[in-house]
């Protein structure tokens, strides 16, 4: 059995093929085209895959993935952990707690604030990682939208087009709560397997899901306009339901979907590991307006940090990695 390391340049698609039957996928190409950003052919994005082979064959990988977490204008150096799987044949045996110790010891050296990840509570709860941010999960309804008055406008779906491109690139920098991307980012998630990217008169949705409930992942534009364009895909498309999920913030959009939907929860964004206390609050602090800075009680430990990350009923602790952008 060969330890834990980076995953070589020739060793990408057997990774691909290895990944795909570990969660049950048919189609070798699944992650590639699921995840775009994360799953390239690329030697700086394989230094993030780390693996462990037993007689020349892949039989445990864990990902670690960059994201610079946006509070307004300040970043937050956090990473995402995906891509966890074992060989059947291999499970039982603690490859994956030799990865994910592999890879907390990358992110220390490295010096990321925080982490985040999806996953059993318990399984990750060992390594450090605990519950924590939140969103709003807004359902929006042809009845709720009539009610309110919206009126139904033009749409289109995207395909590529540079001047909707540009487009939905600035509506969504306009969010306070977000992950950095670049133009390639954009125009990898845009084109992501699994989702349709609608572009309205003043707004943007990408929706996910089958049948007649589907979820918005993603929205962005003028508020009035991300109502129009909603009521729009529920005619088009013929749907009951479109759940929209946004940050969980009091914003112009937010305050627009609390009047137009039917119903509206909170819900848990993902779990959270502290990498470093100082670095995480730090933050944090700069994030914050200037008036609580120096006066605000901040936490003192990792503990109460991540409940604050997880309660954030002050709006200081808020932070939101967006569907297009998870791990």
């Amino acid at each position: 059995m060969e330890k834990a390391r980076e995953t070589r340049l020739d060793e990408f698609d057997e990774l691909m093929a290895f990944l795909a039957r570990t969660y049950g996928h048919d189609d070798v190409e699944y992650f590639p085209t699921h995840y775009p950003r994360l799953y390239r052919k690329e030697k700086e994005n394989l230094k993030n895959s780390f693996i462990i082979k037993d007689n020349g064959r892949i039989v445990s990988h864990v990902g670690l993935f960059p994201l610079d977490v946006l509070v307004g204008k300040t970043i937050l150096k956090a990473a995402g952990i995906g891509g966890v799987g074992t060989d059947p044949d291999y499970r039982g045996q603690g490859l994956m707690g030799k990865l994910i110790n592999f890879a907390i010891d990358k992110m220390e050296k490295q010096k990321y604030a925080f982490s985040v990840l999806g996953g059993d509570r318990q399984r990750y709860g060992n390594f450090g990682w605990e519950l924590g941010g939140r969103r709003l999960l807004f359902t929006v309804t042809l009845r709720s939208l009539m009610w309110e008055g919206i009126e139904a406008g033009e749409t289109r779906k995207y395909n590529n087009q540079p001047q909707d491109l540009e487009k939905i690139m600035a509506f969504h920098e306009a969010e306070r709560l977000k992950v950095k991307r670049s133009k390639n980012t954009y125009q990898l998630l845009m084109k992501k397997a699994g989702t349709e990217v609608w572009v309205g008169k003043e707004s943007y949705i990408v929706l996910s899901g089958e049948g007649k409930i589907q979820n918005a992942i993603e929205s962005g534009g003028s508020p009035s306009e991300i109502l129009s364009l909603t009521l729009t895909l529920i005619k088009e498309k013929e749907l009951d339901v479109i759940r929209i999920k946004r940050p969980y913030e009091n914003s112009e959009i937010n305050n627009a979907l609390l009047d137009a939907s039917s119903g509206w929860t909170v819900e848990t964004l993902c779990s959270i590991k502290i990498v470093n206390f100082a670095r995480t609050l730090e933050g944090f602090q700069k994030a914050a307006p200037q008036e609580h800075r120096e006066k605000y009680r901040w936490p003192e430990n990792e503990k109460q940090l991540v409940k604050k990350m997880a309660l954030p009923d002050d709006n200081m602790f808020n932070f939101y990695i967006w569907e297009c952008d998870q791990v």
